[in-house]
C-alpha cells in the first residue's frame, strides 16, 4: 500500500480503508452496521447475542467487532460479550465448530456473522444440526444472498450498497486523476450507510 501510495498512481480502495495512511477510499460505516443488528435483536428481546467473525487486522472486519461490542457495553450487557474470530483462511469446520459450541453450552440465544461467507457457512452448520431458526436461535448475516431467501426462514442481513459503493470509488477515481495532473496531493473517503433488512430469522423471541 505505501508503495502504491508513493507511485503517483491515482488510486481508490472499496471496503477497505488504512487509518495510518492518508488514502482515498469508498467504504461502509462497518461499526454502525453492528450496531444496528446489535441493536435490532435488542428490541427483539434477546440479549445472549454472539459475534462471529474473522481473526484478521483488516479494518472493516475490526470496525464491525468494534461496533458490537460497544453496543452491547453500552446496553449494560458488557458480561455477555461473545466474540468468536475464525481465521480469514479457514475451512467451513472452524466456522460448524464455533455455532456447535455456542449451541452446545447455551451461551447465546442470536448469533451475528460478520460476513457473507460466515454467515452461510453458519446457516449450513445450523441446518445440518436440524437447529431452527428463530425458533431455537435468531440470526442476522452480511450481505445479501439468494441462500438468505430461500432458506426456510428468510434471514435478517445488513445489506452493503454494493454498486453505490462502486460508482462513488469510480468517482473518487476520476477526482484522483485529476488532481495528480493539477499537481493536487488531497485524498477524499467516502462512508455510506448500511441497510438493515429484517426477516424472520430475529423475528421476536416467545417463552
Amino acid at each position: 500500500m505505501r508503495r502504491l501510495l508513493n507511485s503517483g498512481i491515482p488510486y481508490v480502495f472499496i471496503d477497505r480503508s488504512f487509518p495510518d495512511l492518508e488514502v482515498s477510499a469508498a467504504i461502509l460505516d462497518n461499526s454502525k452496521a453492528t450496531k444496528m443488528a446489535v441493536e435490532h435483536l435488542l428490541e427483539q428481546g434477546y440479549k445472549k447475542i454472539s459475534l462471529v467473525a474473522y481473526d484478521s487486522e483488516m479494518n472493516n472486519n475490526k470496525e464491525r467487532i468494534r461496533g458490537y461490542e460497544y453496543t452491547m457495553e453500552e446496553a449494560g450487557l458488557m458480561e455477555l460479550i461473545n466474540t468468536h474470530k475464525v481465521p480469514f483462511n479457514h475451512q467451513k469446520e472452524f466456522v460448524c465448530d464455533v455455532v456447535k459450541k455456542l449451541i452446545a453450552k447455551n451461551e447465546c440465544e442470536a448469533i451475528i456473522f460478520a460476513t457473507n461467507t460466515l454467515s452461510i457457512e453458519g446457516i449450513h452448520c445450523l441446518n445440518s444440526l436440524n437447529v431452527k431458526i428463530p425458533d431455537d436461535i435468531a440470526i442476522v448475516g452480511f450481505d445479501g444472498n439468494d441462500v438468505f431467501d430461500l432458506y426456510s426462514s428468510p434471514i435478517t442481513y445488513i445489506e452493503q450498497p454494493v454498486e453505490e459503493l462502486a460508482v462513488h470509488a469510480c468517482n473518487i477515481l476520476m477526482s484522483e486523476i485529476l488532481k495528480t495532473n493539477s499537481g493536487a496531493q488531497d485524498k477524499a473517503t467516502l462512508m455510506m450507510e448500511p441497510k438493515l433488512l429484517t426477516r424472520k430469522s430475529s423475528m421476536k423471541k416467545t417463552n
